[in-house]
């Protein structure tokens, strides 16, 4: 367990018997990031079993770059976030920058206009970016601070990141 001394607090840990960190190969990691905590999955995609969960809580930050300053410590001093073969990483955000539009109005270019309507948007410090949700056939558009974006790239070289 972390001490809250470095900013955050390991608040909850579940690893199932059956995880094995030597087929991290099957696995894919969930991330989620929010401002106050960051929540971590494993799956076996094999059989699509939840393996393992972390919760973390975070403590106060005046600002997004202590606030990146501390997901950076927090995962050099982990033992599985900074492996680079995972089957997949798929990264989730708690913000409230994002609108769904449906699919069949959907068109790429105006991603930040339809962003627009429900956020304030920052393109000098923002990534406008989307993805398909095809069971409801909409497109969730969304803005990730460009930093923590080019960040999660960097670490996961041999893994596309899915956002």
């Amino acid at each position: 367990m972390q001490s809250t001394t470095v900013g955050y607090k390991l608040i909850k840990k579940i690893r199932d018997d059956r995880f094995d960190e030597d087929n991290i190969h099957q696995y894919d990691l969930l991330i989620q990031f929010g401002v106050r905590d960051l929540q971590l999955g494993i799956v076996d995609s094999t059989d699509n079993r939840f393996l393992f969960f972390e919760d973390y809580v975070l403590g106060d930050l005046s600002s997004h770059e202590e606030l990146l300053e501390l997901f950076k410590v927090l995962f050099e001093s982990h033992p599985l976030l900074q492996a680079g073969f995972w089957k997949s990483v798929k990264v989730s955000l708690k913000n409230s920058k994002y609108v769904q539009v449906p699919a069949a109005l959907f068109i790429e270019s105006a991603a930040a206009d339809y962003l627009k309507f429900n956020a304030q948007v920052e393109p000098d410090k923002e990534d406008i970016l989307y993805c398909r949700n095809s069971g409801i056939d909409a497109i969730t558009v969304f803005a990730i601070q460009k930093d923590l974006h080019a960040w999660l790239n960097s670490l996961y070289t041999n893994t596309a990141v899915q956002l």
